[in-house]
């Protein structure tokens, strides 16, 4: 079984989709104008991000808006 990568605190959409990319939270942050910290409550589920948000992580990402939602859970 291989390791897990240390960048990949959780196992949501945006976390996999963020060291897919090769991204830390803090790298993602300064690339989207907020905190690492939102980052994290945002992968965790914690809170929901603004449409605003969701526009400016997939630009950062370079995906659709659609592709970072999480409908379907981890495996989704």
């Amino acid at each position: 079984m291989g390791r897990k990568d240390p960048r990949l605190v959780n196992d949501s959409k945006l976390a996999r989709m963020r060291v897919a990319r090769g991204l830390t939270q803090a790298q993602l942050a300064a690339m989207v104008g907020c905190t690492p910290v939102d980052i994290s409550r945002w992968e965790r589920g914690v809170h929901q991000m603004s449409a605003q948000r969701m526009a400016q992580l997939a630009a950062a990402l370079e995906c659709a808006i659609t592709d970072i939602l999480d409908l379907d859970g981890p495996d989704g």
